[in-house]
């Protein structure tokens, strides 16, 4: 909701209808279509590992409330940064709906997407944390956005076909752990704060929430190679067409020159289809990258259990249901 009294006017008479119209109803319309709600589950899981032991009853409703507030953070900045990603990807869908600037405009949906990346930043204070846990979260926020805004610079000014073959995986991992790792560690890190953890808890959780985002692109990127073909528009295919960094092109580089090369044809003749199916089949791709992305995530699980299993047994059981629904949403 807007709060009048931050607008310092002395009267707002007739601005409500004007700043409904203006931003309200493109942000509005982009929640009517929900995610898959997988970072709020993540700011209470970063809440329970970061006490040092399982808490055994239900949480204090004020712990349950904070809660409730950082996630709403977590989503604002999120949907800000899907919005201006659309607009620089020149999406047409998103969550089966056509993209916020198809439906009011690109300045409409840019603003709009700024917006709820300083109202996320300005809810911060709303947690009641002490001034010390204020500003840690806020330059924690700033500092996760910022690295994000750079693998986005690296994802929408890298034509990846370009890049020596030697050289792919890395600029393509380098993007996705800026890019979507720091957001889905975000979560982890505000929960920890509610909590107030350790310096060295926070980097295990940060650590942890950077790997896990970097799973999700993963199984997003694989989403999209392996979806199947709409007659309207569709993310199928979309950053193999527009030479984007991605997990598809990570995996297709580690492959023998021949083949890699033959990736890079296919590739070039989108969005002509057959030569890539024809490559796609002939690799077994799109199982190799599904079992490559898996043991990333399993990977990611024993980590997480060498450092918590002993101490949180429910709440890491929790988070390996959510690791398995993560895996199966988007694949």
């Amino acid at each position: 909701p807007l709060a009048w009294d931050d607008l310092c006017l002395e009267s707002t008479a007739d601005l409500e209808g004007l700043l409904d119209l203006a931003l309200m109803t493109p942000v509005n319309s982009f929640f009517t279509n929900p995610g898959k709600n997988f970072r709020p589950m993540l700011v209470d899981l970063g809440y329970r590992l970061s006490l040092r032991e399982e808490p055994r009853r239900a949480l204090a409703p004020d712990v349950s409330e904070k809660i409730t507030q950082a996630s709403g953070i977590v989503e604002a900045i999120h949907a800000g940064a899907l919005i201006i990603d659309d607009i620089e990807d020149e999406s047409e869908v998103r969550r089966d709906a056509p993209t916020l600037h198809l439906q009011f405009g690109i300045p409409q949906a840019l603003n709009s997407g700024n917006w709820l990346y300083f109202w996320g930043l300005n809810q911060i204070k709303k947690l009641n944390l002490s001034g010390e846990g204020t500003m840690r979260v806020l330059e924690d926020c700033l500092d996760l956005m910022l690295k994000a805004h750079y693998g986005q610079a690296i994802d929408i000014a890298t034509k990846i076909d370009q890049i020596p073959q030697e050289k792919v995986s890395q600029i393509c991992f380098a993007s996705i752990e800026l890019k979507t790792g720091t957001l889905l560690s975000l979560a982890l890190r505000l929960g920890s704060a509610i909590g107030d953890s350790s310096a060295e808890t926070k980097k295990a959780l940060y650590r942890l929430g950077a790997k896990l985002g970097v799973a999700l692109q993963m199984f997003d990127d694989i989403g999209n190679l392996t979806q199947r073909k709409s007659e309207g528009p569709s993310k199928r295919h979309e950053d193999l067409f527009l030479k984007r960094p991605s997990w598809i092109w990570a995996q297709a580089s580690l492959l023998p020159k021949p083949e890699y090369d033959g990736f890079l044809d296919a590739v070039s003749a989108l969005p002509a289809e057959e030569k890539l199916d024809a490559w796609l089949a002939r690799n077994a791709f799109a199982a190799l990258v599904k079992k490559n992305a898996s043991a990333f995530l399993a990977e990611t699980l024993r980590e997480a259990r060498a450092l918590w299993g002993s101490t949180h047994p429910e709440t890491l059981s929790v988070l390996e249901t959510f690791a398995h629904k993560l895996e199966i949403s988007y694949v």
